[in-house]
């Protein structure tokens, strides 16, 4: 599960995240399912940070490499 924090002391699991609503230049405000919470975040900055592609996780082989390189004393990429 990936988190968001949205305000201090307030983060959400990203899949719960149902809307987001600009507020005004400054904030917005993140509804879920059951709740509605204000953010420290303005809008199109939340909205960037949430549609951010996440760094894929290395495949099998590529783990196995990179444990070869390390083990033979090659500097990784």
């Amino acid at each position: 599960m990936k988190y968001i924090e949205i305000a201090d002391g307030i983060s959400l699991r990203i899949e719960a995240i149902e809307a987001i609503e600009r507020k005004d230049d400054l904030s917005s405000l993140v509804r879920t399912q059951f709740n509605t919470y204000d953010s420290a975040f303005p809008y199109d900055v939340l909205l960037q940070l949430l549609e951010r592609e996440e760094i894929p996780t290395p495949t099998e082989t590529e783990t196995q490499t990179l444990n070869i390189l390390k083990e033979i004393g090659v500097p990784s990429p």
